[in-house]
């Protein structure tokens, strides 16, 4: 009686609503405005670019386009040229930003990485539909939600985190297309380079893609049955990829003749998987935080299906593949303490959604044929929604938390950093101007050395101590010192001759403090205050670190590095034009 009732509903509706309303399309685009929502809303409101990564990529843009004129710490170009770092869909940021003579904000910079994040969604669901179609829009929906996707998605680190993620789809939904018809293998040829080339990208896409070519020509998944030579092998799809490759070899065997370890993107990864060991409980923790706990239990039961799949060498296995590819260094080779694991764990976790879809279609037909279609209609809307609350729940937890004492996640909102209230100070209230500034902080340096030949030129906060020797050594020509108050106790004594100017607090909590060479009582500011102030003047998406935050970089050590580099002619000259750039 009841499934009448709802069929005869339904039957009211006018058809062209029916339609649009049951429409694959209409809903896609839905879950399109979803994604997007959650990636832009209030991009602009408290983020700065705090971190490792982010001021790199920041101040890259800037050298690259002469923008703003700005003191780089440790030179970060003459680190780009050794291959760590291929910020490519930066690249392509910063060029549509010039192209439109649009300003380098945290705002602008960050939007193109939500745009690319929210676009997921759609490539998701093209994938999806390669192989259960009635599960892309259960599986896009999921991406939408996905709290890792979204908080990568607002950071402008996360343009090549996110976008490698979205090529790798790319390139396997490409893959398919070939396969199954023999079009477009230069363009797959170029997007696996691009793939290669891109920032903390993994290799794994090479094994990975091996597989799907040969489960293609096992099984003859609706392909012509060519065979793995002519598949994987041809010349137009592997091209591009082996001189990528190439450079990378050459790169690593270059840096290992100047004596460098870990520099180069091989020698990268080979320092990064330096500590083997079981780290799944750990990897299991650190994947229930950043997806919620219903949602990870959803996806173990997917990863579970995946390996029945992968048992019978089924095509949905290509998932599994890729899951495991991607998941397991984390639990067995890289430590949690080596690297950000969070932030990688997205790349093995889209295909896990993926199959947790495919899942959920396939419990829905086996409910259907066990019992009336109304009941498991409602199991399986159950199911969907219970899942599809908790992720949203954790996204809305860890991504738009304002809770002041915890972690910053990836492009979170969670903590105001006082660097807009130190700008005004530095800017308005200071007794007296001093050009040229330049400003110490140790704000946004994280653990990590630069080396060339057997030569540190850049330390970025291996330990409190090295910051507090690296401002000794430079300390005559610093006009200001902007401390994060934890570190504060560090410097004490290094500040001999400087006098604190201000003390800056966040929802009455002490964060940062300004010290000068001008003796003068020190005030208490507070963001919530001088924030605003900062906005009226300023624009609330400027960044004081584009335009005021400089730090030092002269030091003998570059002309050390250079000469050690000049063994090597042409990485020699590199060297030698970038550091006159800079």
């Amino acid at each position: 009686m009841t499934n009448f009732s709802i069929d005869r509903r339904i039957r009211k509706i006018p058809d062209h609503l029916r339609k649009i309303v049951l429409n694959n399309g209409f809903l896609l685009f839905l879950v399109f405005i979803l994604a997007f929502f959650l990636r832009t809303y209030k991009l602009y409101s408290d983020y700065l670019f705090e971190g490792n990564d982010a001021p790199f990529f920041i101040l890259f843009a800037m050298g690259l386009t002469k923008s703003e004129n700005i003191i780089v710490f440790l030179t970060q170009i003459l680190n780009y040229q050794w291959g760590i770092m291929q910020p490519l869909f930066l690249l392509v940021n910063i060029t549509i930003l010039n192209l439109f003579k649009i300003k380098f904000t945290e705002y602008s910079l960050t939007f193109g990485t939500a745009l690319l994040g929210s676009v997921g969604v759609f490539l998701i669901y093209k994938l999806t539909s390669l192989f259960r179609k009635r599960a892309a829009l259960i599986a896009s929906l999921f991406v939408a939600l996905f709290t890792l996707h979204v908080g990568m998605s607002r950071n402008v680190i996360g343009s090549d985190h996110v976008a490698a993620d979205l090529m790798m789809v790319l390139i396997i939904s490409l893959f398919y297309v070939y396969c199954i018809n023999g079009k477009y293998p230069w363009l797959i040829s170029i997007l696996l380079s691009a793939y290669t080339l891109s920032t903390g990208t993994f290799l794994g896409i090479y094994p990975l893609i091996i597989f799907i070519a040969i489960v293609a020509n096992i099984k003859n998944f609706r392909f012509d049955g060519r065979g793995f030579i002519r598949v994987f092998l041809n010349y137009r799809v592997i091209a591009l990829p082996i001189l990528t490759l190439i450079f990378l070899i050459t790169t690593y065997g270059l840096s290992s003749y100047l004596g460098v370890k870990g520099i180069g993107y091989i020698g990268h990864i080979f320092n990064r998987a330096s500590e083997p060991g079981f780290y799944l409980f750990q990897l299991l923790s650190y994947f229930s935080a950043n997806t919620g706990k219903i949602f990870a239990i959803y996806l173990l039961f997917g990863f579970l299906y995946g390996l029945k799949k992968l048992l019978r060498l089924e095509k949905e296995s290509i998932f599994t593949v890729w899951a495991l590819i991607y998941l397991l260094p984390f639990a067995f080779l890289v430590s949690p303490e080596v690297t950000v694991v969070r932030g990688y764990l997205g790349r093995g976790t889209l295909p896990l959604i993926i199959l947790a879809s495919i899942m959920t279609v396939d419990l829905h037909d086996y409910l259907n044929s066990v019992m009336r279609k109304l009941y498991s209609r409602m199991i399986t809307t159950c199911i969907i929604l219970l899942v599809m609350s908790s992720a949203l729940a954790n996204t809305v937890n860890v991504v738009f938390q304002t809770d002041n004492d915890t972690d910053k996640f990836y492009g979170s909102m969670s903590i105001n950093t006082g660097t807009k209230t130190a700008g005004y100070f530095i800017r308005e209230i200071r007794e007296t101007r001093i050009e040229p500034e330049i400003i110490f902080t140790d704000l946004g340096i994280e653990a990590m050395r630069y080396y060339a030949g057997n030569s540190v030129i850049g330390e970025k906060n291996a330990a409190a101590q090295e910051k507090v020797n690296f401002f000794r050594l430079n300390k005559e020509r610093i006009d200001y010192v902007i401390i994060s108050a934890k570190n504060i106790p560090y410097f004490q004594e290094a500040l001999n001759g400087f006098y604190e100017s201000a003390q800056i607090y966040s929802k009455e909590k002490h964060i940062l403090s300004i010290y000068s060479k001008n003796k003068q009582d020190s005030e208490k500011l507070e963001t919530e205050k001088v924030d605003r102030l900062f906005d009226d003047k300023y624009g609330n998406l400027y960044s004081i670190r584009l335009n005021i935050f400089g730090q030092l970089l002269d030091d003998p050590k570059y002309e050390v590095m250079i000469n050690k580099a000049k063994s090597i002619p042409i990485i020699g000259y590199a060297f030698k034009d970038a550091w006159q750039t800079w």
